[in-house]
């Protein structure tokens, strides 16, 4: 019964534009599916992204003593470009890396 109570604020959508961001859109009472501007007090965002970098041909170029190295500098950079790197890891042939955007960060 709850989700029919929810959806009852759907009947009333009309197709028209926004006026907020000019976007064509369906509208109804005082809000605008479209606009970001009237988002719900509950939404939520949270973007993550898994980089998997390779080697060529996957040779095992990546040498154990050079690896703390590189996934430092691929953290160091990506915090200067203000990503949040979540973890970083690798072997021999390939690196992972895990990151967590802003909501205002572009990908």
């Amino acid at each position: 019964m709850k989700n029919k109570k929810n959806l009852s604020k759907f009947k009333n959508l009309k197709s028209g534009v926004c006026s907020n961001t000019g976007i064509n859109a369906c509208v109804g009472g005082n809000w605008h599916i479209c606009c970001p501007l009237n988002n719900m007090p509950q939404s939520h965002l949270e973007i993550y992204i898994h980089f998997v970098w390779t080697t060529k041909y996957r040779d095992a170029l990546i040498k154990a003593d050079k690896r703390k190295n590189i996934f430092r500098q691929i953290k160091n950079i990506s915090e200067e470009k203000g990503y949040h790197v979540l973890i970083i890891n690798g072997v021999e042939n390939h690196v992972h890396c895990l990151i967590r955007l802003k909501h205002s960060q572009m990908i």
